[in-house]
């Protein structure tokens, strides 16, 4: 049933910063997610979308150990969750569809999902105008997974009454605004977090609820929001920041062991000397005799 021929557009903005920690080399790299978008595209894709079309709306309910094989799909796919978990394979790309993510469907190409765990997945199928192209699924994360399903149970109700195009469009475009709107919001704040975390990471007292306090939100959403992006705990990037630091100290030879652990905030020489092995491999005295810098 086709329905719905209401043009609409509006531009949506995504930035993604995930990292990884490396306890043994005392880095946080870039973490290249399979299937993941970067910046620049992320935000073509959802900027240059332009609906004309609403095709269907519906609930998938997918058992675990489902496979399905889908060829030259015939419309773009806006996939949620209720619970459960599907995965999307193209080529060496795997995105993952939970009750935390919305999935983007590729018109016209070739796919593999497999279910994971078992759920229900509600499914609006779209037409976009032709200068929009999107050649593999991707994932958007969602910051109110209950409002996104909710205004989906609305769509659903609403897409085979009569005359209820401009609504329903106008439904399934406040539901990528919000998505497009909660991302930012949470980008906001993690940015935040982080110009506070390395201007304070030698601070002996900082901690989650600190953070938290700065930002103006609980300490679980934070530790939640920072674990979701970054892939390491608030914890953990402290740590890691205090470790680079001290192997500058060290390196540079001009501060002793204690002097060094607490410049950068720990508790004492006993804490730091175990956090130091633990990451580096080597003890702080150790790495500061084969690390010092002599040369000019």
């Amino acid at each position: 049933m086709e329905k719905t021929n209401v043009f609409l557009t509006f531009p949506i903005l995504f930035f993604l910063k995930p990292l990884v920690f490396s306890g043994r080399t005392g880095t946080i790299k870039k973490k290249c997610l399979k299937g993941a978008f970067q910046v620049g595209e992320m935000i073509g894709i959802l900027d240059k979308m332009i609906v004309t079309s609403i095709q269907d709306v519906f609930t998938v309910d997918s058992h675990k150990g489902r496979k399905a094989q889908i060829r030259n799909r015939n419309s773009y796919g806006i996939s949620f969750c209720y619970g459960g978990r599907i995965t999307y394979y193209q080529d060496e790309k795997a995105v993952i569809s939970d009750r935390n993510h919305m999935v983007l469907l590729p018109k016209g190409q070739d796919y593999t999902l497999y279910c994971d765990s078992s759920g229900l997945f509600p499914v609006i199928n779209l037409l976009c105008t032709d200068d929009f192209q999107v050649t593999s699924p991707a994932a958007f994360p969602l910051h109110s997974p209950e409002s996104c399903l909710k205004d989906y149970e609305r769509l659903r109700e609403l897409f085979f009454l009569k005359n209820q195009d401009a609504r329903c469009m106008s439904i399934l475009y406040r539901m990528i605004a919000e998505i497009a709107a909660g991302y930012l919001q949470e980008n906001s704040a993690l940015d935040t977090a982080m110009d506070f975390l390395e201007k304070h990471y030698s601070d002996p007292d900082l901690t989650n609820t600190v953070i938290a306090d700065h930002l103006h939100i609980s300490e679980v959403y934070f530790r939640k929001l920072f674990k979701n992006r970054y892939g390491i705990t608030p914890r953990q990037y402290i740590l890691e920041l205090r470790i680079r630091k001290a192997r500058q100290l060290l390196g540079e030879h001009r501060s002793s062991i204690a002097e060094i652990a607490e410049e950068c905030g720990f508790s004492s020489i006993y804490h730091f000397s175990r956090a130091f092995r633990h990451a580096v491999g080597v003890s702080p005295t150790e790495y500061g005799r084969a690390e010092r810098k002599e040369g000019i």
